[in-house]
């Protein structure tokens, strides 16, 4: 978050910075007068919560499976992609319908017997979800 001020002859005195750190986590800030690089000032440790109700993460790139129709005992590739509003970190569970699973937002399976299966993407920021779903022959 590189931002620069420059300060005039008419700004003496003390100034006032506001900002919005958005990243979950501990964050260190640091100000510098670019003119006089001995002043300088940093906080650090700043703690940034997560929201206590954030908005579910948003599925861009709906769950897809390749090769669609697939073969008993071949390789399906699947893949999904999202995005979370507030910069939390997501996680990717998938439920294949033939009970097996797995995590990622691409991953490999092999079905062992021909038939229709569905299979469910669940993204989570850790405390919402959004699900992707796509229907393997």
């Amino acid at each position: 978050m590189p931002v620069d001020y420059s300060f005039t002859a008419a700004d003496a005195g003390s100034h006032a910075f506001f900002l919005t750190l958005i990243t979950v986590g501990s964050q260190n800030l640091t100000a510098s007068d670019i003119a006089n690089p001995a002043l300088t000032g940093s906080v650090t440790g700043i703690d940034v919560l997560p929201p206590t109700n954030p908005a579910p993460p948003v599925i861009t790139i709906s769950a897809a499976a390749n090769p669609n129709p697939a073969k008993a005992r071949s390789l399906v590739n699947f893949s999904v992609a999202a995005s979370d509003p507030t910069g939390l970190n997501l996680t990717y569970n998938w439920s294949f319908g033939d009970h097996s699973s797995g995590t990622g937002s691409t991953v490999s399976h092999k079905y062992l017997w021909p038939g229709s299966y569905m299979a469910i993407a669940t993204v989570s920021n850790g405390v919402s979800a959004s699900t992707s779903s796509v229907a393997v022959m």
